[in-house]
């Protein structure tokens, strides 16, 4: 694992500075080794620029073989597919042998990126967190470019919410913001049953309690001591 700290204040700059002397840097390190990169950004915007940027980079530097071999077959399976892609951004890219992933790429595209990478045709995958909900996409090296979402210095301190209603639904909704309702569950009657699914792992060690739920010797006690004093909201 690697921590690479970035003190340049200004914006513009320390885009720059990431994809140019760090990203690029990091990434072309492991394209020499022949492995696979992913790398993270905060937003979808930022994906495309990230990747434009680092094609540019390849480009002026001369070094696109490194990320693409002119002779290979994934040279001539880029350029074929590329037909088929729905967004500039992503067509912009892909033939160089970066891509992109996101949210708001269309189902086609994204389920193209994936396969592409996971055959290895593509070797820079520069994506939101989206890819790694449900996605699984072995791969050597991974870049998280940047860990703020946003900087709460260029947001105002306090916000103004306005609810527009039927006025004769206007009483409950003002209380529901100015009374301070108790909040109710009723998770305690089926808590053991969720806790002991987690628990799975060690379902050869449990035993059969009360109700035909499997517990694990000693958690219903245990359970017991903690959550003696809850008790279970009143019927309404």
């Amino acid at each position: 694992q690697q921590y690479i700290g970035v003190t340049e204040k200004k914006a513009l700059k320390r885009f720059q500075l990431m994809n140019q002397y760090i990203c690029y840097d990091k990434v072309k390190i492991q394209q020499e080794d022949n492995n696979q990169v992913l790398i993270f950004c905060h937003s979808r915007a930022e994906c495309a620029k990230t990747a434009k940027a680092l094609q540019d980079m390849a480009v002026s530097n001369d070094e696109l073989e490194i990320f693409l071999r002119e002779d290979g077959a994934s040279t001539e399976i880029l350029k074929e597919e590329v037909e088929s892609v729905k967004s500039p951004d992503l067509k912009d890219v892909l033939t160089y042998g970066f891509a992109i992933h996101h949210a708001g790429l269309a189902k086609e595209d994204r389920e193209l990126v994936e396969d592409l990478f996971a055959d290895k045709h593509i070797q820079v995958l520069v994506c939101t967190a989206t890819l790694a909900w449900g996605v699984n996409l072995p791969v050597h090296s991974v870049i998280i470019k940047g860990t703020q979402m946003y900087n709460p210095e260029k947001f105002d301190s306090e916000g103004e919410g306005i609810i527009i209603t039927n006025h004769s639904e206007l009483q409950y909704y003002m209380s529901l913001m100015n009374l301070q309702l108790p909040v109710e569950s009723r998770l305690i009657k089926v808590l053991l049953n969720h806790l002991n699914a987690i628990d799975l792992m060690s379902y050869a060690t449990a035993e059969e309690g009360e109700g035909g739920a499997f517990v694990k010797p000693g958690l219903e006690e245990a359970l017991e001591n903690v959550l003696g004093t809850v008790k279970e909201p009143a019927l309404g």
